[in-house]
């Protein structure tokens, strides 16, 4: 099957593309010369074990992780937000309840209401405003209220719908106060925002290794604060205690059952290698231009409203903290058609629908259309934006 080579890729919300050479020569460097690791003293097992472990260091001090055996590798994001959600309510009972923002993807929403539905917890999701953004006020009146209660409080970092970063830190505080665990969905914001998580009051940190990271998919990242502990969800062969049918009670092998995908891990750790000697703060600095000159466009056309900033709020590019994505609607255009013809017609990426977050969507009262999402990255220039407003610009004139 022959593909239609895309010209420019304007989805890095939903994963990076195209990934470093260093991360596709890391992938294959491994694949040729690891075996399992962990399961062996020959040199191709222990070759594996030694990648996987040099990774974990080098992403744990990337992080800020002082217990680099606390930085657990999951399937991704989605893994370790299950991995954190079942075990934590996994012994919830009927009066006991969760809190999310309001503003959660499916990967925490849908996994809650599986325990709600189990367990029979109340599931408490914040009212964020209309950009949506979180008054902390009400979290506060909750954990006041509530905290004796609460099992687990989910805050996503950086919203991947609106682009808008949340106060997650100021979030992990609080509940700290109250003795409630809080758990935060880093996937928009890990690679993108410096992170010190052993200098946080954050209990559980759950990323992917493909978004802002600019590593494989296959591959997620999970930190446990030293005073958590998680139950596995997955029982096997760790290559530690073989001769106790006992899962190890110790990090990682509690939570790393089963042959490692070390292929992936082993690539994570060359795309941190590259976003370090890129400079993160560069790139995310080069990737807000680009979006902000986006909105400053957008916010200017009387068909187009744009999710997540209001135009009263545009102050020469003076926008909240934000990621490099923007989601809008066009007039009498349905977000569906408008990514079709951008990929058809001028072989631009986007995407459009819910972005597997309706709790988002139904806060911001765009269920039942969905929205347009352009997400910028490292390889972006001022080329592609230019093309990318052209072809706006052809196909609300053609209708």
């Amino acid at each position: 099957m022959k593909m239609q080579k895309i010209k420019i890729y304007l989805d890095n919300a939903a994963t990076s593309f195209p990934k470093p050479r260093p991360v596709v020569d890391a992938m294959v460097e491994y694949l040729e010369h690891a075996g399992n690791p962990g399961r062996g003293a020959h040199a191709a097992s222990l070759y594996g074990a030694r990648r996987i472990m040099e990774a974990r260091q080098e992403i744990a001090a990337f992080f800020g992780i002082k217990t680099e055996e606390r930085l657990i590798f999951t399937p991704g994001c989605t893994a370790s937000l299950n991995q954190v959600i079942k075990s934590v309510l996994g012994d919830a009972a009927s009066g006991d309840c969760v809190i999310t923002s309001g503003m959660e993807h499916n990967a925490v929403t849908r996994p809650i209401e599986q325990m709600v539905a189990a367990r029979g917890i109340e599931h408490i999701a914040l009212n964020p405003d209309k950009n949506g953004l979180l008054d902390l006020s009400e979290l506060k009146d909750i954990l006041a209220e509530k905290h004796k209660k609460i099992r687990l409080c989910a805050i996503v970092a950086a919203s991947n719908v609106t682009g808008l970063v949340l106060p997650f830190e100021a979030a992990a505080s609080l509940c700290k106060e109250y003795n409630v665990p809080c758990l935060v969905d880093g996937a928009q914001i890990a690679g993108k925002l410096p992170l010190n998580l052993s200098g946080t009051d954050i209990s559980f940190f759950c990323a992917s290794g493909h978004k802002g990271l600019p590593g494989p998919p296959g591959v997620g990242l999970l930190y446990i604060a030293p005073d958590f502990d998680l139950r596995p969800l997955i029982a096997g062969g760790t290559g530690s205690g073989s001769e106790s049918y006992d899962i190890p009670a110790f990090y990682p092998d509690r939570l790393e059952a089963g042959t490692m995908p070390g292929h992936d891990i082993h690539a994570l750790a060359a795309a941190v290698k590259w976003l370090q000697e890129k400079d993160p703060e560069s790139l995310l600095k080069q990737e807000l231009a680009l979006c902000n000159a986006f909105l400053d466009w957008a916010l200017g056309q009387n068909n187009i409203e744009i999710v997540g900033i209001s135009t009263g709020e545009n102050a020469a590019g003076d926008y909240p903290l934000r990621m490099p994505l923007v989601s809008f609607s066009v007039n009498e255009i349905s977000p569906q058609i408008l990514a079709d013809q951008l990929d058809s017609r001028y072989s631009i990426a986007v995407r459009a629908g819910l972005h597997c977050a309706a709790q988002a969507h139904r806060s911001l009262g765009t269920i039942d259309s969905g929205l347009c999402r352009v997400s910028f990255g490292p390889q972006n220039t001022l080329s592609d934006l230019e093309a990318l407003i052209e072809a706006l610009q052809a196909i609300i004139e053609s209708v």
